[in-house]
């Protein structure tokens, strides 16, 4: 026992510590001096953005992950990041004016998208393979649209680099919004892991719990896509990587979700400012790409764990 408490410790340290440190090199990382004017028009918003965005993808994958006890689905392949994604572009393009608002528009899509998808849940009965399936279905339909208006516009991937400080505005509004409403039922989520029969024996708002859970999982979706787009399987890989990690129930995962997804969204994101020198990369791709590359060296410290 003593020796699993030393590894959560020192795996909670070293996010933490990986958290701090690209932070620092977000900042000021490759000239190490940098004027004041790019670091506080530049590089702060494009860090805070980061971190806000890391912290609504892990929020709401969590979210759906508990609301519908299924490991495989977040809010990404649900298609509540593609398909607001595709309605701000759309409304961009036909309302130039609207860019300034695109945080608003991301926000609002995701959660009337997140309704249509939990009401047909309930009609279709849709849980399960059944569940990601359509919601993959969703993700990709909007991912061709977003293509198909991208390409015709002339438009490249989306980097974090573009990000105001009215989306940074925006984007922390929304999430502390969505904290506050969520604290005051955070309790009764560890309800929803029992059974339909016993959970309906419960003196709890059971509807209700799940609904507001949903509406913020497609709120916050909705909101970060807004600025960086889709990221298809990351929140599935993060709570897989904590539950490597620390093996505790799905509703007491929440600040670890958010430190690790803080800590993934700003890494990647360093990296696609970086990797190629002057050349910006796509920051969600990235970002994906980094997310498979900490499972895999998770996965491989196991496995050598195991074998010795």
């Amino acid at each position: 026992m003593k020796q699993i408490n030393k590894y959560k410790k020192l795996g909670l340290a070293t996010l933490v510590g990986a958290l701090f440190v690209s932070c620092g090199l977000a900042l000021f990382w490759p000239n190490g001096q940098q004027e004041w004017l790019i670091i506080s028009q530049i590089r702060l918003p494009r860090m805070l953005a980061a971190l806000l965005v890391g912290s609504m993808v892990a929020i709401s994958s969590w979210l759906v992950q508990i609301v519908f006890q299924e490991k495989m689905i977040d809010a990404a392949n649900l298609g509540l990041m593609d398909g607001p994604y595709f309605l701000v572009l759309l409304s961009i393009v036909i309302v130039p004016d609207l860019a300034n608002d695109r945080v608003i528009i991301g926000a609002v899509a995701g959660g009337l998208m997140m309704f249509v998808i939990s009401h047909l849940q309930n009609i279709h009965q849709l849980y399960g393979r059944s569940l990601i399936l359509s919601g993959l279905a969703t993700a990709i339909f909007f991912l061709a649209m977003t293509h198909i208006i991208a390409s015709g516009d002339g438009m490249r991937g989306v980097t974090l680099g573009s990000v105001t400080w009215l989306d940074i505005i925006f984007l922390l509004g929304i999430l502390t919004l969505s904290g506050l409403v969520l604290s005051s039922y955070y309790p009764k989520l560890r309800f929803l892991a029992l059974p339909e029969v016993q959970l309906q024996q419960l003196p709890l708002a059971v509807d209700r719990i799940r609904w507001q859970s949903l509406l913020i999982a497609g709120v916050l979706a909705g909101s970060a896509a807004s600025v960086l787009g889709s990221v298809l399987f990351v929140g599935v890989m993060m709570q897989f990587m904590l539950g490597m990690l620390w093996h505790r129930p799905m509703y007491r995962r929440l600040g670890l979700s958010v430190l690790l997804g803080m800590t993934i969204f700003n890494v990647g994101d360093i990296l696609s400012a970086h990797m190629l020198g002057s050349r910006q990369l796509p920051s969600a791709d990235v970002i994906q790409l980094t997310a498979v590359g900490v499972l895999l060296v998770m996965r491989g410290i196991i496995y050598a764990k195991r074998r010795i």
